[in-house]
């Protein structure tokens, strides 16, 4: 009897396979993003070479200098554009005296409020404080022979040419010293010219050289670039 009721027992119902539909592996859209991230890396440089450091350091320091080359001649230029020309008989006289001993072309005398300190620029252009009138004859006439000496040897053009040298060679020490150094010796070279041209004695040449530069702290470094200043250097005691 229970082998006739183990019998009579009804099997289960058959499941259908073609129903069940097998899940997306979640495991394809990972890689595909792991595939494009490595992608991505792939193309990044597993480190920087010390060339493009090297070439990006020069590079930062070529524009700082630039900028500062760039802007300091837009700053002289305005000065020499705004200057106002002197028109003072006394002061013509004497720059015409000191041209025809130069032998070079009677220079154009502007005075700008702007600066504080007289500079030649270019070839025949001297730029005067606009307190020059308060300056007396002997005083004047160094400050006139000084940058016409500078006009003579065309140093403003060597100026620029050191100033660009040293912007491409900031990295040099060198550059630096080098610009200096001719700086100075332009100076003195045009020191002495002046006390030849003008007869003056040492002593009143240095005085004078003294009261020039006595404003010379409030001088803005940019105002001095493109132009040969009596009194740019700090090296007052090597001239007097």
């Amino acid at each position: 009897s229970k082998t006739t009721s183990l019998t009579n027992i009804n099997p289960p119902p058959a499941v259908a396979t073609d129903s069940i539909q097998p899940r997306e592996p979640q495991i394809q859209v990972e890689s595909k993003t792991i595939s494009g991230v490595a992608s991505v890396l792939s193309r990044v440089p597993a480190r920087i070479s010390w060339q493009t450091l090297l070439i990006s350091a020069y590079s930062i320091g070529l524009v700082y200098m630039l900028l500062r080359f760039i802007t300091g001649l837009i700053l002289v230029r305005r000065i020499v554009k705004t200057a106002l020309p002197v028109n003072d008989a006394s002061l013509l006289n004497t720059i015409k005296q000191i041209a025809s001993r130069a032998e070079i072309k009677t220079p154009l005398i502007s005075e700008s409020s702007l600066v504080q300190i007289p500079f030649a620029f270019g070839t025949n252009r001297i730029i005067l404080p606009s307190h020059w009138t308060n300056w007396n004859e002997d005083l004047l006439v160094s400050v006139l022979a000084h940058e016409s000496a500078h006009l003579r040897r065309r140093d403003s053009w060597i100026n620029l040419i050191g100033l660009a040298n040293r912007a491409f060679y900031w990295f040099h020490p060198g550059a630096f010293l080098v610009f200096r150094n001719l700086s100075q010796a332009a100076e003195e070279v045009c020191d002495r010219v002046a006390v030849e041209w003008t007869g003056q004695s040492q002593k009143t040449y240095a005085r004078n050289l003294l009261k020039v530069i006595e404003p010379l702290q409030n001088v803005h470094r940019f105002q001095l670039v493109g132009g040969i200043a009596m009194a740019r250097t700090s090296k007052i005691s090597r001239r007097i």
